[in-house]
């Protein structure tokens, strides 16, 4: 049984998430297929230190993820996929899905759902008043002539079409897209920029609510340290010009 991670990036090595994500990948990945969409940084360089299997795809174009994804896919079966996991270049799974489980659920026969834990504004500390339940199908059992839907845009559909999923998994991925404000504030401009609804984006910014449990640190995955006392994130208030134009 092979299995490929599957990734797609822009600037990540900046961001300071691509080589935790790639080390996380390659403890349990036979290879990894990366589509990178223009990234002015060196996140190519060092995606290459883990593959031979790198598409550069020049001048970024985030709306056309959907094609983006299923190139990255096309390379993944070119190279021997039996399955196929898609993690994010801010994300990791957890200390379970690491150390075996994720090629645990490869001999199933299945392809599998997992659900999201959001670290906000820190390294230990996860959000739950929104996004609860945020799951995806990233597991993929590779079946002839695969595609993933191609749809300019947003929130579209990133997986294959007729897979046989189970339901989701306790394995957790673990999101590091919002542990920042710098990494928050930059989410809501680059959607912002791309057209997403200011309702949408207003959950990002709006901590009028915020409900935050520490992780277990045990969940954390090998090579991934987190401070053992870091304190819990209170609410702040955004860059002026984003609270503006969310209404708060």
């Amino acid at each position: 049984m092979r299995l490929v991670g599957l990734m797609q990036m822009h600037d990540e090595a900046r961001h300071g998430n691509l080589r935790r994500c790639l080390d996380n990948l390659s403890m349990y990945c036979d290879d990894i297929a990366i589509y990178d969409d223009g990234s002015t940084d060196d996140s190519v360089s060092v995606a290459r230190e883990y593959t031979d299997h790198v598409i550069e795809g020049g001048a970024q174009d985030f709306m056309w993820e959907t094609r983006h994804r299923q190139q990255a896919l096309e390379r993944a079966i070119s190279i021997g996929a039996d399955y196929i996991i898609w993690i994010d270049a801010d994300e990791v799974f957890d200390r379970r899905g690491t150390e075996g489980g994720i090629r645990d659920l490869c001999e199933t026969g299945k392809s599998w759902e997992f659900y999201e834990l959001n670290l906000w504004r820190s390294e230990t500390w996860v959000r739950r008043d929104i996004w609860v339940g945020e799951h995806h199908e990233r597991l993929w059992k590779v079946t002839p002539g695969m595609r993933i839907p191609e749809k300019r845009g947003l929130h579209n559909q990133l997986f294959p079409g007729g897979l046989d999923v189970e339901t989701c998994h306790d394995i957790k991925v673990i999101h590091y897209g919002f542990a920042s404000v710098e990494s928050i504030e930059r989410r809501w401009r680059q959607r912002s920029a791309l057209g997403q609804p200011i309702p949408v984006r207003r959950r990002s910014v709006d901590e009028s609510e915020m409900d935050l449990y520490r992780i277990d640190l045990g969940q954390l995955p090998p090579g991934v340290p987190a401070p053992t006392d870091e304190p819990m994130p209170t609410p702040i208030r955004y860059a002026e010009d984003i609270m503006k134009e969310a209404g708060l």
